[in-house]
C-alpha cells in the first residue's frame, strides 16, 4: 500500500510569487504544512512549519531566508519580465537549504541546492496561478553512522496566490519531487529514497510595503 514515510529534506515548494518584490519593499512569509516520501513500506508524513523573510535588493532582484522545521535555505530571485509591461511574470529563484541534528534521539542531516523556475499567471484582480519546475540535487546522511543518500531530480508545483487584503497574500501550494539519478542508502529516507516525493501546505506572505507593484 502506498503511504508517506517520514523525512527531513529540502523545502520542494517555492510559496513565493514569481514577481520580484522591487528595490526595498521586503515580505515576511509564514509556512505550515507536510512533507514524505510516496514508497511501498511503513511510515508517516513529516508536518512542516517555516519563516520566511525576502528583500528587493533591486527592482528584480530579491534576497531571502527560510528557517525552521525544514532547516535555513538561502534564495535569490531574478525577475525576468516587467510587470508594467507583462501580464505574466517568470523569474527563477536559486536556493541552497541544509541541516544538521545529532543527538540520542536523532542523527540527521542534508544539504541541497535548487534552482526552480517561476511562473506566474494573473485571473481576475488579486488571484493569480503560480507555477514552478526545475532540478534539485540533495545529500541525505546519517552522521553517526557515516551513511548518505544523493539524488538529482526535476521538482515541480503549482500554488495559487489570492490578495486577502493589500498587504497579506494566501498561497496553498502542492509540490513533487521526482528523482531519476540516486546512488547510497535509500533506508536513510529523504526525497531520493523513493520514485516520488511531495509536499503541500499553505504560505501566508505579508508585504506591508506601500511600494509594492499591484498586480
Amino acid at each position: 500500500m502506498l503511504v508517506l514515510v517520514v523525512l527531513g529534506c529540502a523545502p520542494l515548494a517555492p510559496y513565493h510569487r514569481a514577481q520580484a518584490l522591487g528595490y526595498g519593499n521586503w515580505e515576511l512569509g509564514i509556512e505550515t504544512g507536510g512533507t514524505g516520501n510516496i514508497a511501498e513500506r511503513g511510515g508517516q508524513g513529516s508536518p512542516t512549519l517555516d519563516v520566511a523573510f525576502r528583500y528587493g535588493v533591486g527592482e528584480q532582484t530579491d534576497l531571502g531566508v527560510r528557517a525552521g522545521s525544514s532547516g535555513v535555505e538561502l534564495v535569490m530571485k531574478l525577475g525576468f519580465t516587467d510587470p508594467r509591461y507583462a501580464d505574466v511574470s517568470v523569474s527563477i529563484a536559486p536556493s541552497a537549504s541544509g541541516a544538521f541534528v545529532d543527538t540520542e534521539e536523532l542523527s540527521t542531516a542534508y544539504g541541497a541546492l535548487h534552482a526552480p523556475v517561476l511562473v506566474g499567471i494573473p485571473l481576475v484582480e488579486g488571484h493569480e496561478v503560480q507555477l514552478a519546475g526545475g532540478l534539485l540535487t540533495h545529500l541525505q546522511g546519517r552522521p553517526r553512522d557515516h551513511d548518505s543518500l544523493w539524488s538529482l531530480g526535476a521538482t515541480a508545483a503549482v500554488g495559487y496566490a489570492w490578495e486577502a487584503t493589500k498587504e497579506v497574500t494566501l498561497l496553498p501550494q502542492v509540490a513533487f519531487y521526482f528523482p531519476f539519478v540516486r546512488s547510497g542508502d535509500t533506508t536513510i529516507g529523504g526525497p531520493g529514497a523513493a520514485d516520488l516525493a511531495m509536499s503541500g501546505g499553505l504560505a501566508v506572505l505579508v508585504a506591508p510595503s506601500p511600494e509594492r507593484v499591484a498586480r
